[in-house]
């Protein structure tokens, strides 16, 4: 009878033992190391105690995300006010020096015009067509493909190409330099704040990137792309 007293306190040890290694086991699989990425998940913090879900996947937050509306969004309004208030300035009195005295500069004018916003409406479409780039970027992803692969900024551009084709429309040469503006302003922008991010997050994927495709004009993309990277 000692024995197997002895036998089955022996026993119960070992499956203590077991079961404990079991736990760890299991911990270390489930709970991802602190910055790990999963898409579509519930954000936790690998730090502290949690009472685990199997139904629920988990996420450790990465240390960095894009602002759901970055700086760079101002341009939007901003160009969009001052494309504006130039066309109406275009149409007074002030200003009339600054339209075509010929009719086929103003057509040629029109057609330029009509040429730049349908290209913007395009770029800002295909655009659209990646809407999860955003969700993409903070999940810790360069979004490459699409209308990506071949311009960095589909949807600045657009919005730039639009406000230009409406100027150049308006037909005032006066407040074409709203125009330059415009450009010079975007350009400015984008480069000391969503680059200086993007750049901050992923490093030379993205400098690789950044040489291999152009901001403005949708281009064919040098040999730096390479989609195993």
């Amino acid at each position: 009878m000692e024995d197997v007293k002895e036998d089955t306190e022996g026993l119960k040890e070992d499956v203590k033992e077991d079961t404990e290694d079991l736990k760890e086991d299991v911990k270390k699989d489930t709970v991802p190391e602190k910055n790990a990425i999963v898409k579509d998940a519930v954000v936790v913090d690998a730090s502290e105690e949690h009472t685990l879900n199997p139904d629920e996947p988990i996420v450790i937050k990465p240390k960095e995300t894009l602002p759901a509306y970055s700086k760079t969004y101002l341009y939007v309004p901003i160009s969009a006010v001052l494309t504006l208030v130039s066309i109406i300035l275009g149409h007074l009195p002030f200003s009339a020096n600054g339209l075509p005295k010929e009719l086929w500069q103003r057509y040629t004018y029109i057609v330029f015009g009509v040429i730049l916003i349908f290209l913007g409406l395009k770029l800002i479409m295909d655009a659209v067509s990646n809407a999860n780039i955003r969700h993409e970027v903070r999940m810790g992803h360069l979004v490459r493909e699409g209308i990506y692969k071949y311009i960095r900024n589909p949807e600045y551009a657009g919005v730039l190409y639009i406000c230009t084709g409406l100027l150049f429309i308006s037909g005032n040469t006066f407040f074409y330099t709203t125009a330059i503006v415009l450009w010079i302003f975007l350009i400015l922008l984008m480069k000391y704040t969503e680059e200086v991010w993007l750049h901050k997050m992923f490093g030379i994927r993205y400098d690789r990137y950044k040489n291999a495709t152009n901001a403005w004009f949708p281009i064919k993309p040098s040999n730096y792309i390479r989609d195993d990277e």
